[in-house]
């Protein structure tokens, strides 16, 4: 099955193949799609997730080869993750992507390949604790 995006919604049940949603049951994991390529977080719901869940689905898509590609909306990043980032400003896997103008959206896309995802959700979690 040739899967172009995965899509994490609400309640993260969502995959989109070829265009068409397959709907998992709740709390279920990412199966094993040997052609997934990226994942998109799109709203801000993925903020309250199980921070357990989320850290071995960045985890599982940075191991893959090729690393699958990880967008998130920036402005759904919390300060604390924002400043993390910033001082990884020197490593190429971080790049800002202008999204639509007329909304201000903006997207940040890491290139899981060259950096371990872990720490900088570990900046997340101690926003969420907070």
């Amino acid at each position: 099955v040739d899967i172009e995006m995965v899509i994490l919604r609400d309640s993260f049940v969502s995959v989109i193949d070829n265009g068409v949603a397959i709907y998992l049951s709740s709390g279920a994991v990412l199966p094993p799609l040997n052609t997934l390529k990226s994942l998109y977080f799109e709203n801000a719901k993925w903020q309250q997730w199980d921070l357990t869940k989320l850290i071995s689905i960045l985890q599982y898509a940075c191991h893959r080869s090729p690393p699958t590609e990880i967008k998130i909306e920036r402005i759904l990043l919390p300060f604390e993750f924002e400043n993390k980032l910033s001082t990884l400003q020197q490593k190429p896997s971080v790049v800002w992507i202008p999204g639509v103008a007329a909304a201000g959206l903006q997207h940040i896309n890491y290139d899981t390949g060259q950096w371990e995802l872990i720490d900088i959700f570990s900046t997340i979690k101690a926003k969420l604790v907070v």
